[in-house]
């Protein structure tokens, strides 16, 4: 891909704004996975600390992908913006309490854990609503170009920057005030989604999501069935048919 294609696209104002606060809060993602498994280690008992260490990076993640697939039918009409705003205002907000209830001395193991799966329960939201907003703002022929660069920098910065910047931080200002540095990264997110237009989100597909299934017993045709996407149950129910030769 020609690097004429990243400055074109960096060139759409409303994307250049939403690559900005994604770069930040990626970084502070990667700094989070070091500062979040090291919290752990100080909060578990000795016995408990393989245990926690693995409950708290899956809680920092999971519980996002989980909640993602349960209401993304339910999501479709949400403007992307205001997705991408939500996720980011709950990280800020429930990362943020985390170093707060340590100072107090108020942060058992089971609340840190309770926390940070939390914060994670927009995410798959949030990162649909990124990927909805690209294709609202950014024109057809520049919209790999932008999805490629999204996707390479939160590589670079959740994967590799943000890991060692982490483990440089933990080492000289401590797990509480690096996960404090992580929640306050998402703000960079939400000013990006504050200043985003809303996009057209248009009446759909004119034909349904539908598939047909066909069973074949000693070599011939015995049934079919046909589904269709039935969007008020959010699942797939079966549908009268008939072939016409």
């Amino acid at each position: 891909m020609r690097l004429g294609t990243y400055r074109d696209v960096l060139g759409v104002r409303p994307f250049r704004r939403l690559f900005l606060g994604q770069a930040i809060s990626g970084l502070g993602d990667g700094c989070g996975f070091i500062a979040v498994a090291w919290m752990a280690l100080e909060l578990a008992q000795p016995a408990e600390r393989p245990y926690a260490v693995g409950l708290a990076i899956a809680a920092y993640s999971l519980p996002g992908a989980l909640v993602g697939l349960a209401i993304a039918t339910r999501l479709a009409d949400v403007q992307p913006r205001f997705l991408l705003a939500a996720d980011s205002l709950l990280r800020f907000l429930l990362l943020g309490a985390i170093p707060v209830l340590h100072l107090l001395g108020h942060l058992p193991l089971a609340a840190y854990i309770a926390l940070l799966a939390s914060s994670s329960l927009l995410s798959t939201a949030g990162r649909g609503g990124v990927v909805t907003v690209v294709a609202g703002i950014v024109p057809d022929g520049l919209r790999f170009g932008a999805n490629a660069l999204l996707a390479s920098t939160e590589s670079i910065a959740v994967w590799l920057i943000g890991p060692a910047l982490g483990g440089v931080l933990v080492a000289t200002v401590g797990a509480r005030l690096t996960i404090a540095f992580d929640a306050v990264t998402f703000l960079a997110l939400l000013w990006a989604a504050a200043g985003l237009p809303a996009i057209a989100m248009g009446p759909g597909p004119q034909w349904p999501l539908a598939f047909l299934v066909t069973s074949v017993r000693k070599g011939k045709v015995d049934d079919r069935r046909f589904y269709i996407w039935d969007r008020d149950k959010g699942n797939f129910v079966e549908s009268p048919f008939s072939l016409v030769d």
